[in-house]
C-alpha cells in the first residue's frame, strides 16, 4: 500500500508508527499498512523509547503536523520537552560536528548564554560566553577536546568558575539506532554542596588538627562504655603507649583517688558541667600529676556522654610553689635591707613601701601608702623628681644614682640617692615606679666639707703659683737688667737665653693661676703666648715669620708641661736666630698630637737648615740643643732631626700620664 502522504514528515511519520506498535498494533499489520519491514518499525521503537527522537522535534515542526498525524504523537512531544524544561539541571545536547541540537533554558540560565546566541546552533559561539566564566578555561578546553575523541566515554567533572559557583558536569554518548550522533550532557549547580562540604572538610580539618596538635587531654565517655574517645595527648600525658590501650581502661582509674572521679559525675548530673577542678590524676606507671578539668555532660538521643578536657598543670603548682618561696624570700629581704624599696603608681603615690623606707622619712607604713611625692619635698625638689620621672616613663630607660632632698616627718631634711625604672603590666602597659632609695645625708655633709677643703686647697694653690709666676718674673727682671749692663755680646746672649727659659716657666705658671686648673695647661694657648714672648725679646719684628700652630684637643699634666714649654721654647728660639739669617721673612710650624699612645711635638721651619753633624750627634752642642736632648730623655721620648727645605725637629714622648 502506497503511503505518500507521510513521505514528506519523516519523523513525524515513524513516531507515528513506533507509537502505534508500541500501542499494540501487530508489526506484520503495520509492515504491510506502510510497506516497511518489521526490522525497521522495531528500530523507530527503539528511538521512540529512548526519546532521541521526539526531544528535538521544534515547535514550527510540530505545528506543521498534517491533521491526520495523532495527536498523541504531539501530547508525547510537548510532555517530554516539558520534562526537559522542569528538570533542575541544565541539559545540552551537541551532535559530533558541534552543532547544538537541544538544550533547556536552564541550560542558558546557568551558563548567562543570550537566546539568540543558542538559537544559532553553533557551539563555538556558546563557548565564547562559557570559557571567560571558568576559572580554569584551557583545562576545561582539552577536556572537552578529549570528550570528542573519545565519544563513547561517559565524561563527569567539577567545573569551578571565577565567580565562586562550581558546577557537576556529566556527559554520555547520545545515540541513535546503537550509532553515537553526539553528547547528551547535563549540568548540576553544586555551588551550595561544594561550599558546604569544604566548610565541613574544613571544620573537619580544624578538630582533628586540635584534638591532634593541643598540649590538652581530650576525651569522651559514657556511664555504660566507659571511654570511646581519646587524642594523643591524652595518651602522652598519662604515659601510655597507644589510644587502643587507653580505651581498654576505666576512666576512674586514670584519677589518684577514684573516689573523686564518681564525685565529679555527680556534680555533672546536677549542674551539667564543670570548670577548672584541680585534680590528682594518676599515670601509668603510678606517679601522680595535677591537672586542671574542664567537662560537660550531653545527651544524643538516648545516650548519655561525658566529655571533659584536661590540662596539665603540674609544672604550674611547681613554679606556683617556687614562686610563693620567692616571694616569701624577697619579703625577708625587702623587710630587712637598709636601702628604701618602694613602688608608686604614675601619679607618684606610693603603693608598697618596705620598712627602710618608713625609717627613712619617718612615717609608717601605713601614713606612706597612698602618699604623694610632693608631701614629703619642697616644690623646687618636686619639680626635678617630676621631670626625671616623666623621662623615664617617655623613654623606658631606668634613671640610676638620682639625688634629691626629703623633707622628714618632723620637718628635718634628708639627702637620698635613688635608682628606679618603670612598673609595666602583664600586657606591657606602664603602670608605675619602682626603685631604690638610699639616705645620703651623712655621705652628702661628708662631700661639702672636702669641697670646702678643696675649695681652700686651690685658692692656695693659685697663690702658690701666682708667687712662683712673681718669683720668676722677678729673677727674669734680674736677667733682663744684668744683660744690659754687660758689654761683652756673648754674656749678653747667655743671660737673654737664660731669661726666655724663665719666662717659658713663668708663663706655665701664669696659665695655671689664671684658668684655675691646676693639673695641666692647653699647649695650643701656651704656645701662642710663647712666640709673642720670643719675638719681643728677640727684636725679630721687622722680619716677616709666618706662625702657624696645630694642637690636638689635649692637655698637658704638670710633669710633662714645664720640660715640653722648655723644648718648644728653646726650639722656636733656635728658629728664631738662625733659621733665617740673611733673609726678611720665612715660616715656622708648630704642631702638638697624639697617636698610638705618644704625643708628638713637631718644629719645623723652612730656613737654611743646620749642619749634618747636628744630627748625627757628632761635634760640640751648645747648650740650648743640649737642653733639648736632656728634656727629652726627661720625658722618656725620641728625638729625630731632619734638613728637608728646612729643619724639623720631633719628639715623641708616653702619654700614659697626660690628660685625655
Amino acid at each position: 500500500m502506497e503511503n505518500k502522504k507521510y513521505t514528506y514528515y519523516g519523523n513525524q511519520f515513524k513516531a507515528r508508527v513506533a507509537l502505534a506498535a508500541l500501542k499494540g498494533t501487530p508489526l506484520s499489520e503495520l509492515s504491510e499498512e506502510h510497506e516497511v519491514s518489521e526490522q525497521e518499525i522495531k528500530s523507530w521503537v527503539k528511538r521512540l523509547e529512548d526519546r532521541a527522537e521526539l526531544i528535538f522535534l521544534e515547535e514550527e515542526e510540530e505545528r506543521s503536523f498534517p491533521d491526520t498525524v495523532d495527536s498523541e504523537i504531539r501530547d508525547y512531544a510537548a510532555l517530554l520537552r516539558t520534562t526537559l524544561e522542569a528538570t533542575p539541571n541544565g541539559i545540552l545536547v551537541v551532535d559530533l560536528d558541534m552543532n547544538i541540537i537541544a538544550y533547556n533554558n536552564y541550560c542558558l540560565k546557568m551558563w548567562q548564554v543570550p537566546e539568540h546566541v543558542a538559537a544559532i546552533g553553533k557551539l563555538d559561539k556558546v563557548m565564547e560566553y562559557i570559557l571567560p566564566q571558568l576559572k580554569y578555561p584551557e583545562k576545561y578546553k582539552e577536556d572537552f577536546k578529549s570528550i570528542y575523541e573519545n565519544p563513547e566515554a561517559e565524561n563527569r567533572k567539577i567545573l569551578e568558575f571565577k565567580d565562586g559557583r562550581v558546577f557537576q558536569r556529566h556527559s554520555i554518548p547520545f545515540l541513535q539506532s546503537g550509532e553515537i550522533k553526539g553528547r547528551v550532557t547535563s549540568f548540576a549547580d553544586i555551588t551550595d554542596f561544594k561550599q558546604a562540604q569544604d566548610k565541613l572538610e574544613r571544620f573537619s580539618n580544624l578538630l582533628n588538627s586540635i584534638t591532634t596538635n593541643v598540649n590538652e587531654g581530650i576525651l569522651r565517655s559514657t556511664p555504660e562504655k566507659g571511654l570511646i574517645f581519646v587524642n594523643d595527648a591524652f595518651v602522652r600525658m598519662f604515659g601510655y603507649d597507644s589510644k587502643k590501650e587507653v580505651l581498654q581502661i576505666k576512666p576512674e582509674q586514670f584519677y589518684a583517688d577514684q573516689k573523686h572521679r564518681w564525685e565529679l559525675v555527680e556534680i555533672l548530673k546536677q549542674k551539667g558541667k564543670i570548670r577548672n577542678e584541680e585534680v590528682l590524676f594518676k599515670r601509668k606507671d603510678g606517679s601522680t600529676f595535677y591537672g586542671l578539668e574542664n567537662c560537660t555532660i550531653s545527651k544524643e538521643g538516648d545516650q548519655i556522654y561525658i566529655d571533659a578536657v584536661i590540662n596539665d598543670i603540674n609544672e604550674r603548682k611547681i613554679t606556683e610553689e617556687a614562686l610563693r618561696e620567692s616571694e616569701e624570700k624577697y619579703r625577708t629581704i625587702l623587710e630587712n635591707i637598709e636601702d628604701g624599696y618602694f613602688e608608686t603608681d604614675l601619679e607618684g603615690n606610693f603603693t608598697f613601701v618596705n620598712p627602710a623606707v618608713s625609717k627613712i622619712l619617718g612615717y609608717s607604713e601605713s601614713e606612706l601608702l597612698g602618699m604623694n611625692n610632693r608631701e614629703y619635698m619642697d616644690d623646687e625638689n618636686a619639680k626635678k623628681v617630676f621631670s626625671t620621672f616623666n623621662e623615664v616613663f617617655r623613654n623606658g630607660v631606668p634613671q640610676k644614682g638620682f639625688d634629691w632632698m626629703l623633707q622628714k616627718s618632723d620637718g628635718s631634711k634628708i639627702y637620698v640617692e635613688a635608682s628606679f625604672n618603670l612598673r609595666r603590666d602583664a600586657e606591657g602597659e606602664p603602670i608605675g615606679f619602682r626603685g631604690i632609695v638610699r639616705d645620703i645625708t651623712n655621705r652628702k655633709e661628708r662631700e661639702e666639707k672636702i669641697k670646702d677643703s678643696l675649695r681652700e686647697k686651690e685658692v692656695l694653690l693659685g697663690e702658690i703659683h701666682h708667687r712662683v709666676k712673681n718669683n720668676l718674673a722677678v729673677i727674669s727682671g734680674l736677667l733682663y737688667l744684668q744683660a744690659e749692663k754687660t758689654e761683652l755680646e756673648a754674656g749678653r746672649n747667655l743671660l737673654q737665653q737664660s731669661q726666655g727659659r724663665i719666662n717659658s716657666m713663668a708663663l706655665i705658671h701664669e696659665l695655671l693661676y689664671e684658668n684655675q686648673n691646676f693639673s695641666g695647661i692647653d699647649p695650643g694657648k701656651y704656645i701662642e703666648q710663647l712666640i709673642n714672648h720670643i719675638s719681643s725679646n728677640l727684636n725679630v719684628r721687622d722680619k716677616d715669620i709666618a706662625i702657624s700652630v696645630q694642637t690636638a684637643d689635649l692637655q698637658l699634666d704638670m710633669n710633662n708641661a714645664i720640660p715640653c714649654a722648655l723644648l718648644i721654647n728653646e726650639l722656636l728660639t733656635n728658629a728664631y736666630k738662625y733659621a733665617f739669617t740673611g733673609r726678611d721673612e720665612g715660616r715656622i710650624s708648630v704642631t702638638i698630637y697624639r697617636e698610638e699612645g705618644y704625643n708628638h711635638i713637631e718644629v719645623k721651619d723652612d730656613g737654611v737648615g743646620i749642619p749634618d753633624s747636628y744630627i748625627r750627634g757628632e761635634g760640640e752642642e751648645g747648650l740650648g740643643m743640649s737642653l733639648v736632648r736632656i728634656l727629652t730623655q726627661q720625658l722618656k721620648g725620641t728625638l729625630s732631626i731632619e734638613n728637608d727645605n728646612g729643619t724639623q725637629f720631633r719628639i715623641s714622648f708616653p702619654a700614659e700620664r697626660d690628660m685625655e
